[in-house]
């Protein structure tokens, strides 16, 4: 969040902007990502898999946006990019439901399958630099200060909890 406002990298206005969670078990994580932003707005998406498979392997039958977003601007944050192929599902509902623009951000991008697809659906793609990567044809945040004081914190006896606050 500290990465995004500093360098304006969404370039929004606070009141156009809406925090998405791309599935119901990371709303907890948008709601904190949003309220850093100095935003109360917030959506996600509830996904039906098919009954097929197992877990996340399960194919996604439907996606049911939950919130508004007609007109606004979008962050959709997540915690891991693995093929992209669900945020881009996600792009094409949102789109279809009047959002302005699109961003995504996911906490460790693995990219499987590359990042065309994703940038040809959102403005800006951004991840952490937790998972290495060579192509850096996206913005990549480095978060290597929150791992050496998460690593202090603990040998110090100190909450870690707080950083995230």
């Amino acid at each position: 969040v500290r990465y995004i406002k500093e360098n304006n990298i969404l370039n929004y206005s606070p009141e156009n902007l809406i925090v998405l969670s791309p599935d119901a078990g990371g709303v907890d994580r948008a709601k904190a990502f949003a309220q850093r932003l100095g935003r109360n707005s917030l959506a996600f998406i509830y996904k039906r898999r098919t009954t097929e498979g197992t877990g996340d392997t399960r194919d996604v039958e439907e996606m049911i946006l939950v919130g508004n977003v007609e007109g606004k601007d979008v962050l959709i944050v997540d915690d891991i990019i693995d093929s992209g192929t669900t945020l881009c599902k996600a792009a094409e509902l949102l789109k279809q439901k009047g959002a302005k623009r699109l961003f995504c951000y996911g906490t460790h991008g693995f990219f499987t399958c590359g990042t065309e697809e994703l940038k040809k659906n959102f403005e800006k793609v951004m991840t952490s630099n937790t998972h290495y990567r060579e192509n850096n044809d996206i913005i990549t945040i480095d978060v290597s200060s929150i791992f050496a004081e998460a690593i202090y914190r603990a040998q110090m006896g100190k909450s870690i909890s707080e950083l995230f606050k």
